[in-house]
């Protein structure tokens, strides 16, 4: 059986192949299953109206970043990233944050099936500072900064992003509202109170 054939592929017209909507609709169950679904709209919309950029919520799909929740901030020039977009674990923040916060076993697990990662001393430094910011090369004119959201059990299971248009993407002035949107989230999933 083929992905194809299973329905998590599509073969596009130029013969490439892409992710199908059953991937995405898989992610969003996820996060519904993880807590975080429908109920972690709010605290995305307030981050999205404190720092007036648009907020995202990604996860692991094989040897990339899925896009599987997204809030749109309502500006004129806003970085173009949707639902089931797929993204790098080398260059998005995203996935330095979900690979710097993955055990060493996964991450050699990745590389094995050929993914590309950020060199171990920048994941290291994701790790200490709890928060990864993009290298711009994904998506051409927009960077990201990420945090890691965390199950109860004290795993990642998704990255928290604020995308910007790099000429304005201001990752000092979001760091704030991001960790308390984190930490509102993180209390959300552990079923503690959120402030």
């Amino acid at each position: 059986v083929t992905l194809v054939h299973a329905g998590w592929a599509d073969q596009i017209e130029d013969g490439a192949y892409r992710l199908s909507l059953h991937a995405v609709r898989m992610g969003q169950a996820a996060l519904e299953q993880a807590g975080l679904g429908e109920r972690s709209n709010h605290i995305l919309q307030e981050l999205v109206h404190t720092v007036h950029e648009t907020a995202s919520l990604a996860v692991l799909a094989g040897n990339l970043v899925r896009i599987v929740k997204r809030v749109e901030a309502e500006v004129v020039i806003r970085a173009q990233v949707r639902v089931g977009t797929s993204l790098s674990l080398d260059n998005s923040s995203s996935g330095r944050v979900l690979t710097a916060f993955t055990t060493q076993e996964y991450r050699d697990l990745l590389q094995r099936n050929g993914a590309t990662l950020a060199p171990d001393t920048l994941l290291r430094t994701v790790k200490r500072q709890g928060f990864a910011i993009s290298s711009g090369k994904d998506v051409p004119g927009a960077q990201s900064i990420a945090m890691p959201i965390f199950d109860p059990q004290g795993i990642c299971i998704c990255a928290l992003s604020i995308v910007a248009p790099a000429v304005r993407f201001d990752g000092e002035r979001y760091l704030p509202a991001l960790l308390q949107a984190a930490e509102k989230l993180n209390a959300l999933l552990s079923g503690r109170q959120i402030s």
